[in-house]
């Protein structure tokens, strides 16, 4: 039989599809702010975001993503089973019903 190559087998490593990195993070807001700084033509970082916010919100897509990334998405689910009607728990007997002569 050949070598046992089971100790080669480490699995994932590194962060794929993780979280980024803090650097990564980090790297990535300062690019955003500093696009948001060139779109408002402001030198505040703060205050670009402010008022690019504020445009962004002007829209009904605007403030849908503003209030999905400040409070979160609303859970969304779909009944396919019941077609929206209540399901009652049937009662189900295994064996001999009742009325066969117990």
């Amino acid at each position: 039989m050949g070598e046992d190559k089971r100790k080669y087998n480490s699995g994932t490593k590194g962060n794929k599809g993780g979280r980024p990195s803090k650097v990564d993070e980090l790297q990535a807001n300062y690019i955003f702010t500093e696009a948001i700084k060139r779109i408002t033509s402001k030198d505040d970082a703060n205050e670009a975001k402010i008022q690019y916010i504020v445009e962004l919100a002007e829209f009904e897509r605007g403030r849908m993503w503003i209030a999905d990334k400040t409070f979160g998405k609303p859970k969304e689910g779909i009944d396919i089973t019941t077609g929206g009607d209540t399901f009652k728990n049937p009662f189900i007997l295994f064996g001999k019903d009742k009325e066969d002569g117990e």
